[in-house]
């Protein structure tokens, strides 16, 4: 822009900054479409992906009583615990283990309303999976965990 340029008598050269405002302006206008743009995209994968990858400790029902504690035996060489709980009047659970890319590893029922899902290592191999509750139906709760060697 040479025009924001200016030189005085001694030829020291300076810059009209004031004339760089509307180009400041327009590119902030741009990076804003550019952000909107991103945020379409993101919600049209999200909804894409599906409900048992969604949150990773979100919950879509109103029963309080059901969750996935992470507090049980975390990851070893062995595997993975997850300590959970339903309610008493759950009449079907289960444990679904999803890989990262959303694939189903591993479909664990539940037949008591409170204990602990031990997952072998064998079973899902190693890596980042989603631990994802589902009570009669419903998806209760989600919690994603690491396993490592």
């Amino acid at each position: 822009m040479p025009e924001l340029v200016q030189t005085d008598e001694n030829g020291v050269m300076s810059i009209d900054y004031i004339g760089f405002i509307p180009l400041i302006v327009e590119s902030l206008k741009e990076m804003q479409n550019t952000i909107a743009e991103q945020d379409e995209q993101i919600k049209y994968l999200s909804d894409k992906l599906g409900v048992e990858t969604k949150g990773l400790r979100s919950s879509v029902t109103s029963n309080e009583e059901i969750n996935i504690d992470g507090s049980g035996k975390l990851f070893n060489a062995d595997g993975a615990s997850v300590k959970y709980s339903l309610p008493a009047d759950c009449t079907q659970a289960g444990l679904h283990i999803f890989d990262i890319t959303g694939k189903i590893v591993k479909e664990i029922k539940l037949d008591t309303a409170a204990d602990v899902a031990n997952i072998h290592n064998s079973e899902t191999g190693f890596g980042t999976f989603i631990y994802t509750l589902i009570v009669d139906g419903r998806k209760a709760d989600t919690l994603k965990k690491y396993v490592t060697r």
